[in-house]
């Protein structure tokens, strides 16, 4: 007996037959894919799809097509839509999966290349463009690549659901939805995507792709597992370039370009993933945040290497986040970006509102460089639980908080402050700071115009906790009223310890140009304050003044020289022990003045500071201030030489602990780097 078969015998065993036709035809499950054509000149007939015979219509090889199938569609402009259940669509795709190309020629089926063989779906206003739903179990992709999309009309009216104008992947639950090398412009949505919509998927990819000119968002991916979207351009968009809603997977936005959207980047309730080495500008706020990134409810997120620019926004005109948790913000380079509208908070570069206590944002390693706010924090505005760290903050605008303006607990380290300006605060205002510490930051050529702390402004009412400055250097600020370099004030009773300061020529309106603090129990250990004085030669070097029993002050193994007066009481008690008072040209007019000071230990003489990076506050090997110390403690110096030095083994005075080398502060940019320390 046969089946016409050629080479296959047949046995009596019904076992061995279905042995032998399933090794032989590899059977029905796995049968293999096939592929379907589709041309502007092809035919919609039965048994289509064939080289020789394309189909004509999309739909038609769609509704021809098997899972894992691919359907190629040669170059041409294909328009028509129909009503698929309660959806009107060019082409819809549902309960399938298959691949989509375009990009091909009617004489070249196996090498696409979208850029040269444009291959248009344009729906012309009558409908959107795909529409894709898959509710079936198991896990399935479908591929839509090399196409120009536009013409989508998601109006509720039009086309029977008001989101996702180009591409509406609607409750594709098990399957992921891939768009690679298409154009997707024009297209509108009532309400939504005009562009993309990806809804209830387990993964979402955009890649190559360019997302622009859409009515609406340009892309939305809404309670997806993973979003993945790289290399592609997002652009003039008049809602998000990209939205994502309640991802609970990973969502990497990396690689792109987003301009001209309202904001750039939108993220709510974002679990997990990367923000990375996207190029975002001149994008505008969408009525609630920031302009070029906003994200809200973010928990396990790095937005890192991004470049944002020239992006506008109610709070946060480059980036803002708010209720983070476990995020990282890194080495990002933030220019010229504004939050310019009164009645906001603030943060012309960065907004950030870390939350309550575990919240544990890091802002790391980020440049941020000519941005301004109406309002506070030209560079950052931090607030809840944040650590910045390594920072280069400079010529930004605030009216408070030039460089940046807190009200966080946390520390703030390492940090470059430089020609920053604003009202009060010109590089940094604190504001009820409640457990900050400031170690090893920079400040210099910041300006307060119309106000307190040239440098910094540490301010708080009855909520003021700065438990540590240490190694943190003042140097050329200036200030309308007090405190050129640094302005303290508060009305709490929590002490404040300070270490390794340095605060050099820096020049106050009132004349108390180094340090002006009121109302804050201090003990001041191995300092240096010097030459704080105007053209005139007037400055005081450290002003101090008490609120109630709170603003009494303890110095030890200081320097305090070249000023007009070096230390003026206005009220309360100042205790010094082992001060060098300075001598020649480096001697003040009067070395203190007021009442409540008690001296013990003092010597004078030419402090002998060493010429290094043209700021002159390193000791020279022949300084009296060497080896004229106690020990109070403090294991390391200002550049984090050992304290003492192993040499002698008795602590030097002042923010300096001489070494045969010097440790200098250098700006890193001479090497194409954004700042660091280095010895």
């Amino acid at each position: 007996m046969s089946f016409g078969i050629p080479g296959v015998r047949v046995f009596r065993s019904r076992t061995l037959v279905l042995v032998i036709l399933v090794t032989a035809f590899g059977w029905f499950g796995a049968a293999e894919a096939a592929v379907i054509r589709v041309a502007t000149t092809g035919s919609d007939v039965s048994g289509c799809g064939s080289v020789a015979v394309p189909c004509r219509s999309l739909q038609y090889a769609i509704n021809l097509a098997a899972n894992n199938d691919e359907i190629r569609v040669a170059a041409g402009t294909y328009t028509g839509v129909s009503t698929i259940g309660d959806v009107t669509q060019l082409a819809a795709i549902r309960e399938k999966y298959i691949e989509l190309r375009g990009g091909y020629t009617t004489s070249n089926w196996s090498a696409p290349d979208p850029v040269a063989n444009t291959t248009t779906l344009d729906a012309q206003g009558l409908g959107v463009v795909l529409y894709l739903k898959y509710s079936e179990i198991g896990s399935c992709r479908t591929t839509i690549d090399g196409f120009e999309i536009t013409g989508g009309n998601a109006t509720e009216a039009i086309a029977g659901t008001d989101d996702g104008g180009g591409v509406s992947a609607d409750s594709t639950a098990h399957m992921t939805v891939a768009i690679e090398r298409c154009h997707i412009h024009d297209n509108v949505a009532e309400s939504g995507a005009g562009g993309v919509l990806a809804y209830r998927s387990p993964r979402v990819e955009v890649t190559n792709s360019v997302v622009e000119d859409n009515t609406g968002h340009g892309i939305k991916a809404g309670y997806t597992d993973y979003v993945d979207i790289t290399g592609s351009t997002i652009s003039g968009n008049t809602g998000a370039g990209i939205f994502v809603i309640n991802a609970t997977g990973s969502t990497e936005i990396t690689g792109n370009t987003i301009s001209g959207n309202s904001p750039g980047i939108k993220g709510n309730s974002v679990i997990g993933g990367t923000i990375a080495n996207n190029t975002v500008y001149n994008n505008t706020t969408d009525g609630s945040g920031g302009g070029g990134i906003t994200i809200s409810g973010a928990t396990n997120l790095m937005i890192s290497g991004n470049t944002l620019t020239n992006n506008v926004g109610l709070n946060g005109g480059g980036l803002r986040i708010s209720g983070m948790a476990s995020t990282v913000i890194e080495g990002n380079i933030v220019t010229s970006n504004e939050a310019p509208y009164f009645g906001y908070t603030g943060g012309g570069g960065f907004y950030i509102d870390a939350g309550a206590t575990g919240a544990d944002v890091e802002v790391t390693g980020n440049t941020l460089i000519g941005n301004s706010t109406a309002n506070q924090g030209g560079g950052m505005l931090l607030l809840g639980f944040v650590d910045a760290d390594d920072n280069v903050i400079q010529d930004n605008t605030a009216f408070s908080g030039g460089g940046v303006t807190a009200t966080m607990t946390g520390a703030l380290e390492g940090n470059r402050f430089i020609g920053n300006s604003a009202a009060i605060g010109g590089g940094l205002r604190l504001v009820n700071p409640m457990g900050v510490t400031l170690v090893r930051n920079y400040f210099r050529d910041n300006h307060a115009t119309d106000g307190e702390g040239g440098g910094a402004c540490l301010w708080g009412s009855m909520f003021f906790d700065v438990p540590l400055l240490d190694g943190n250097r003042f140097i050329n600020n200036t200030s309308t009223d007090s405190g050129g370099g640094l302005y303290i004030y508060s009305q709490d009773d929590n002490p404040m310890t300070v270490t390794n300061l340095l605060v050099q020529g820096n020049v106050a309106g009132n004349q108390r140009s180094g340090v002006s603090q009121f109302g804050v129990t201090m003990d001041i250990s191995h300092s240096t304050i010097v030459g704080n004085v105007d053209g005139n030669g007037d400055g005081i070097g450290l002003h101090t003044s008490a609120f109630g029993d709170e603003g009494d002050v303890t110095m030890t193994n200081c320097i305090v020289a070249g000023q007009k007066t070096g230390i003026q009481v206005a009220s309360g008690d100042v205790t010094i022990d082992r001060m060098l008072w300075g001598g020649g040209d480096w001697s003040n007019d009067t070395d203190w003045s007021g009442g409540g000071v008690l001296i013990t230990n003092e010597i004078w003489g030419d402090p002998r500071f060493g010429s290094t990076g043209g700021e002159g506050y390193h000791l020279d090997g022949t300084s009296p201030a060497r080896d004229a110390g106690v020990d109070v403690g403090v294991l390391v110096d200002m550049d984090g030489d050992a304290r003492p030095n192993p040499d002698t083994m008795i602590p030097d005075l002042g923010a300096d602990e001489w070494t045969d080398r010097y440790d200098v502060f250098s700006d890193g940019f001479e090497n194409g780097g954004t700042g660091a320390w280095s010895g």
